[in-house]
């Protein structure tokens, strides 16, 4: 799946064969490798149509944010092919034969992918805050942190091996929290904004339905890969998780593009419907009035 660099290769001891040397970190055997390029695939595929109904629903008219979704998955798709020609290498036994990848490649595509997709929930904090700067900066700084976690972890996995257990729990400790205070944000302003607007309760619970559905995948992976590595002790598995984890990211952001959609709908359904009640009312008081 990776070229290993030296010090791997010394840190495993010389007579440590190119598999063993190869998936020192990402310890996937030939299985769940191919295990994950399926699920790169599906998730891709999922990604693509969902995209593709966005572009011509809600966001037709949205410049920036098409351009930001659409450079959204143009990173996945790379990370998807590049991850697929490599697994491939790996199984043929031709690792490196059509592309050189060091080590890091693949966790520093997915730490930027995370940190990309989270700029859209920080720009929906930023609007809940009201942009004020002094509330909004830990946010900031977590999220700063949480990528330079994730390069240390993708440099270990090349670098210093003994090393990554911790790296990979501080980046998906920092990534974590990050979703989790996000999540909590938009909830009380949901909250608060539910008792000041109960005409709107139906928008604001279809907002609410779609924000869980988007914070659940990407956290639930983040806790499955926690509690499998240090609690279940199976770092293939916690790095099959890992793998698929951008994905995940993604899907979260469509998600919430999605409930955009849905609650523009609700919005529009509750409005005619007060304006309906609100003509019959004015008929009534009209029809009393000549009579």
């Amino acid at each position: 799946m990776y070229i290993p660099s030296y010090l791997v290769r010394k840190a495993l001891g010389s007579t440590a064969s190119d598999d063993d040397v190869v998936w020192t970190v990402f310890r996937l055997n030939p299985d769940q490798n191919m295990a994950s390029v399926i699920c790169q695939w599906f998730l891709q595929a999922v990604v693509l149509l969902s995209t593709q109904r966005l572009l011509y629903g809600n966001l037709k008219d949205e410049r920036r944010l098409k351009a930001y979704v659409l450079g959204v998955n143009v990173m996945c798709m790379m990370h998807t092919l590049l991850r697929t020609i490599l697994a491939f290498d790996y199984i043929h036994g031709a690792l490196g034969q059509h592309i050189a990848a060091p080590g890091f490649t693949l966790p520093v595509m997915i730490t930027i992918e995370t940190m990309v997709i989270q700029i859209y929930f920080l720009f929906r904090c930023w609007s809940i805050m009201s942009k004020r700067k002094w509330a909004f900066a830990p946010l900031v700084m977590i999220w700063i942190l949480s990528g330079v976690a994730g390069v240390f972890f993708a440099v270990a996995t090349d670098y210093r091996p003994d090393l990554v257990s911790y790296k990979v729990a501080s980046w998906v400790g920092l990534s974590f929290s990050l979703d989790l205070i996000m999540t909590t944000i938009t909830m009380g302003y949901l909250i608060q904004r539910q008792r000041e607007y109960k005409a709107y309760s139906r928008v604001l619970m279809s907002i609410w339905n779609m924000l869980w559905l988007a914070a659940i995948p990407p956290m639930l992976a983040m806790m499955g890969l926690i509690v499998t590595m240090y609690v279940v002790d199976s770092k293939s598995w916690a790095m099959f998780i890992y793998d698929i984890l951008s994905k995940l990211f993604i899907l979260s952001l469509l998600i919430a593009l999605t409930g955009r959609e849905r609650a523009a709908n609700k919005l529009k359904e509750t409005t005619q419907m007060e304006l309906g009640l609100a003509a019959a009312s004015l008929g009534s008081s009209l029809g009393r009035s000549s009579g």
